[in-house]
Parts: structure tokens; sequence; C-alpha cells
């Protein structure tokens, strides 16, 4: 878009200078035809221009990262142990995600969510790593206390409800350093074991 903001500025010069020649010959016709073609080329010029300088705005945004959860898979329900659960997030956006923290949790209710669950406590700093764009690493989650035979039986027969949601935090690579947030959240469907997105705390900034 430079190249043609610069081919018609040169015609609307080149133009205007004709108009000036002919105008001082006296050739009004002339003078007033290459004038409209001068005008004309500074109508290009300007519009070119603004377009220009809208696509070059845009291109920044165009380019950060954007992360997102591509799957979650839930670890075996064995008395005794905790439940744990593997995220895959992946950088679906142009540039690289850096100092990516993760706040994520497993966590069981006997009725279904119908908001935002409770806010998470960070226990211990986060871990920080990398996303290159295009790419996905696997994150893990772990929530509550450890399983019952009980507490199996119905999460099976859905009368107990797993949850995984979380918050995670990144930064552009190449962008100045401004925070992006994604939440997600995701109950757990036993019937054909995977879990289905909510329809809240779900979102990418």
């Amino acid at each position: 878009m430079e190249t043609i903001v610069y081919i018609a500025g040169s015609l609307c010069l080149i133009a205007t200078i004709i108009a000036g020649m002919f105008g001082a010959l006296g050739h009004r016709s002339l003078c007033i035809w290459t004038s409209g073609t001068a005008i004309l080329f500074a109508v290009l010029t300007g519009c070119c221009w603004l377009q220009d300088r809208e696509w070059k705005k845009d291109a920044p945004q165009a380019n950060r990262p954007s992360l997102f959860l591509t799957g979650v898979s839930l670890g075996s329900l064995v008395p005794g142990q905790q439940l744990s659960g593997t995220m895959i997030i992946q950088n679906l956006g142009k540039s690289d995600a850096i100092d990516v923290e993760q706040e994520s949790a497993l966590i069981t209710r006997t009725e279904k969510l119908t908001s935002d669950p409770p806010p998470l406590s960070r226990d211990s700093p986060p871990v920080k790593t990398m996303i290159p764009a295009g790419l996905a690493i696997k994150m893990t989650a772990l929530g509550g206390p450890p399983l019952t035979a009980d507490a199996i039986a119905k999460i099976v027969d859905k009368k107990l409800f797993v949850y995984v949601y979380g918050v995670v935090h990144y930064y552009s690579h190449e962008l100045p350093k401004e925070e992006q947030t994604m939440k997600f959240c995701a109950l757990y469907d036993p019937a054909v074991q995977d879990f289905k997105q909510t329809s809240f705390h779900n979102s990418t900034h």
C-alpha cells in the first residue's frame, strides 16, 4: 500500500506541474483537465494513506498470541488418589506467548454450577513457560481430597459433578508487555469420558 501512496502522490505532483505549465501558456482547457487529474490523484493518495495507516495500526493485534484450551482429559478414578487432569493449551496466534502462568483446579460439586466457580488461590509461585506460535503444551490440574469408592460411583452416575477450571496469564513476545488472559471451565461427562465447555468462565482477552 505504501508503494501505491508514493506512486499516486508522484502522479499528483506531476499533474499539478503540467497543469501549471498549461495555465501559464494559456491553454485553459488543458489546464482544467490536468488540474482535475491532479485532484483525482490527490484524493487517491489520501485514501491509500489512510488505509495504509489503518493496516499498520491493526497489524500488531493480528500478530499477537492467542491461547485456547483445546483438550482436557481426566486421570484414572482410583480410590485413595486425588482427582488429576491433563490440559492441552494451544497457541493459535501468530506470535509466541511468553511468561505463561497457569492457575487451575479440579473440583467436585453435588449440583451443577450455573455461574463462575470459586476464585483460585495460589499456594506457590506459578511456573512460567513459553508457547511458540502454532504449538501446544500440556499442563496438569489437581483437586480435592483423595477419592473414595462412593465418590467415584457418584461421578459415574452423574450425582457428583467434576469441573476443571482456571486462568492462564501470558504476554506477547513481540508486542509491548500487556498481560492477556484466558479463562476456561469445563464439566466432565462420564457417558463420553470427556469434558464439555461450560457457558460461563470461558473467554480470551
